[in-house]
């Protein structure tokens, strides 16, 4: 293992502890700085079914995706942006930017559920270690685990302020979800 690697897995530990500390950080001044646009075609690209009017059972007021409304994502998001933070690991491959990307995407699509999009953010990240990652999958792994216990445990009013952004009133005349 070359010395560059030896040096992450020392510090790793640490570094863990403080990345898992800062999550709530993250998280709460991460609602302050959401990289978001309403330029239609620049960012995520939402599911047609998105802009349904979805309703609650017994109601005929719900939401939908406002139209022309894109969330840009913006990677791995923890506070003070160290240089690392896409790919905690440091080995080349390891990068959960995508992960981070699509997890933006999914907060940022009205009427996604939290729990779906923290699930999906983890297996994604998982994809990246069990495939990518191939001298520190374990490490890689404990990383994953840190990044998405963050978001479940932390994420609420950042899944919440993304929802009010992406989503607008709408009337389902009959139809309900």
């Amino acid at each position: 293992m070359n010395e560059k690697y030896k040096g992450i897995r020392k510090r790793g530990k640490v570094v863990g502890l403080l990345v898992g500390a800062s999550l709530i950080v993250m998280l709460t001044m991460s609602v302050m700085f959401t990289n978001v646009t309403n330029v239609a075609g620049a960012g995520c690209t939402v599911p047609e079914s998105a802009y349904e009017c979805k309703c609650p059972l017994g109601s005929n007021e719900g939401q939908k995706h406002k139209s022309g409304y894109v969330k840009t994502p913006n990677g791995c998001s923890i506070p003070f942006e160290p240089s690392w933070k896409d790919n905690p690991v440091g080995e080349p491959g390891c990068s959960f930017k995508d992960a981070c990307d699509a997890h933006d995407c999914c907060y940022g699509t009205c009427n996604s559920n939290k729990a779906t999009c923290d699930n999906a953010f983890r297996e994604d990240m998982m994809q990246i270690c069990n495939s990518s990652c191939r001298n520190s999958v374990d490490s890689c792994r404990k990383w994953a685990n840190i990044y998405y216990w963050g978001v479940v445990a932390l994420g609420c009013t950042h899944y919440s302020n993304n929802q009010n952004d992406a989503c607008e009133k709408c009337c389902c005349n009959g139809y309900q979800d």
